[in-house]
């Protein structure tokens, strides 16, 4: 079964055209019944009553959104539910700003559902189910990359994976990549800032964004704060011999990064004796 279905359709679309072929509509349907089936048999045999956004939230796993895109309206529907990855990219500016909100959107409500369980037993039903659809919930990897079209739609794409990254199912993203997205020092400052506090992001790809040296400087700044990076491409960022020196000195400060990618970074002469005085002091790379 497909994961995502026609993530921008015309709203205006038939009702044959927006959920994938009849074979998909069956095996929905299907999945439906049985799900439907297993709730009945739970509240037959359990008298623990679960709370009602915790039963909303468990048993919609296709969610929906709708925007405007150039005037015109689409709908944005993916079902979420148990993804360890998720590619985005080229996907289109719009479609993908929804689907990161939806996915915003669904932690905090797993969230909000795990606080309002906090003083039930930590085996009561609904606290082991909250914390199942959290677990659900958690990408390991997410690729956006090819999604902005100017430094504008770079800023919104920018700061709404901030939003991710600090949400519930953003902490446990692994791998990120944001390449290609003309996020500039400006869009590029959120993702960045994210870093100093990320425990599980291990891979990060912020290559061909133009965050020139105050973004190396910064990034550099939150890498002397993170534990968990093992590879950094920032590569056709027009950082120049400035922000690779100060990237390679946050360096000295951590044992984490195995591979780092610089290239197409004007560095010339004064940048390359700076990279080859790294590679001589840092033994990790």
């Amino acid at each position: 079964r497909r994961i995502l279905r026609d993530l921008v359709t015309p709203s205006h679309a038939p009702a044959n055209d927006m959920g994938g072929d009849d074979s998909d509509k069956r095996d929905d349907t299907g999945d439906e019944d049985d799900s439907s089936g297993n709730e009945h048999e739970h509240d037959a045999s359990s008298d623990d009553e679960e709370p009602e956004d915790l039963k909303n939230c468990s048993k919609a796993p296709e969610i929906s959104q709708r925007l405007e895109d150039d005037g015109r309206q689409v709908d944005v529907r993916c079902a979420t539910m148990g993804l360890r990855g998720l590619s985005c990219a080229n996907l289109g500016h719009t479609a993908t700003l929804g689907l990161l909100q939806m996915l915003i959107n669904q932690a905090g409500k797993a969230a909000e559902t795990l606080k309002k369980t906090r003083e039930l037993d930590r085996t009561h039903p609904a606290v082991r189910k909250g914390a199942e659809l959290l677990q659900n919930l958690a990408l390991r990897s997410l690729d956006v990359a090819l999604n902005s079209r100017n430094v504008d739609q770079g800023l919104m794409l920018g700061r709404l994976l901030a939003q991710l990254l600090r949400s519930p199912i953003g902490k446990k993203l692994e791998k990120l990549d944001v390449r290609m997205n003309m996020l500039g020092e400006r869009g590029s400052a959120p993702i960045i800032d994210t870093l100093d506090q990320h425990e599980n992001l291990t891979a990060l790809d912020l290559s061909y964004n133009a965050i020139g040296v105050e973004g190396a400087e910064r990034l550099a700044d939150n890498l002397r704060l993170n534990r968990t990076l093992t590879s950094i491409n920032i590569a056709g960022n027009s950082i120049q011999a400035a922000g690779a020196l100060v990237l390679t000195s946050a360096l000295s400060s951590i044992n984490t990064v195995t591979a780092l990618n610089l290239s197409e970074n004007d560095l010339k002469a004064a940048g390359a004796r700076v990279v080859a005085q790294a590679l001589h002091t840092y033994e990790m790379l």
